[in-house]
């Protein structure tokens, strides 16, 4: 499994766009922070037949890529999106999290 790991995250076969290394992303991560004030980190699943170590990749973006002001119908199954914002004691926002939940009760 290390070795499997290794082979992932030591090269850029663990980056979306196949740019970085993991230690990379990290890197962009944090960068991404001090000048936007937050990173989103997305886990992309990939094909067995894509070749990856691992079937997954990473995939760092800006926070302008989220609208907050996001508003959509329901949708079949009755499941509808929902964003939700975790917060640290103080209020400082820590985390968002975006989905498609069931709901008796949706938004909209």
């Amino acid at each position: 499994m290390t070795k499997l790991a290794r082979a992932h995250f030591d090269s850029t076969a663990c980056d979306a766009a196949g740019r970085h290394n993991f230690c990379g992303l990290q890197l962009q991560a944090a960068r991404t922070i001090v000048i936007s004030g937050a990173v989103l980190a997305r886990r992309r699943w990939r094909r067995a037949s894509d070749g990856l170590p691992v079937p997954f990749q990473l995939q760092i973006l800006e926070p302008d890529y989220i609208n907050m002001q996001f508003s959509a119908p329901r949708r079949q199954h009755g499941q509808c999106p929902v964003a939700q914002t975790s917060l640290e004691p103080r209020g400082a926002a820590v985390s968002l999290l975006v989905c498609a939940t069931k709901s008796k009760t949706c938004p909209n």
